[in-house]
């Protein structure tokens, strides 16, 4: 099991984690997420990859941390688990990291809540997030600088300028 305190990477997605930071508990179960308070900004993250969504998480709890936001994380790994949890329920921000053709093919369709989502992938699809007036795209690899501005632009709703 990984160390919150130590800043270890997060071996096990099943395991709860209880993570404190400037007095506020967290609880981090990396598939039901983070969690602070009962309301609030709710997020979620669709990445294949266990290790990149753990360092969104940390750059997404540092920005909220910041912003003095109450947030809710959910991860999903693939286009099925995320279509799932958007069914029925809105979201304040859904961001898809995903390489290739398939990240591509998840935010288009996704493309509905185009002015709340953020797209990260390893090739350039900048025109086509354009296109479909995407709060942000950015290239990889997520940085914490990137991941910030990507979310002050979705929380204001904007499209891709």
């Amino acid at each position: 099991m990984a160390n919150a305190k130590s800043g270890q990477n997060l071996q096990n997605e099943a395991t709860p984690l209880k993570i404190w930071q400037k007095n506020v508990m967290f609880e981090l179960n990396l598939r039901t997420h983070i969690r602070k308070g009962e309301h609030g900004m709710e997020i979620i993250i669709c990445d294949d990859n266990l290790s990149e969504r753990s360092l969104m998480i940390d750059y997404i709890l540092k920005w909220a941390s910041e912003k003095h936001l109450e947030i809710q994380i959910n991860t999903c790994k693939d286009w099925m688990e995320l279509a799932a949890a958007l069914e029925g329920r809105e979201w304040d921000i859904v961001i898809v990291s995903l390489d290739g053709v398939r990240g591509l093919d998840t935010a288009s369709s996704a493309q509905p809540l185009s002015r709340r989502l953020i797209w990260i992938s390893d090739l350039d699809f900048g025109v086509q997030a354009y296109r479909m007036c995407v709060s942000y795209f950015f290239m990889k690899p997520v940085s914490c600088q990137k991941m910030q501005r990507a979310l002050e632009c979705a929380l204001k709703g904007q499209g891709t300028t």
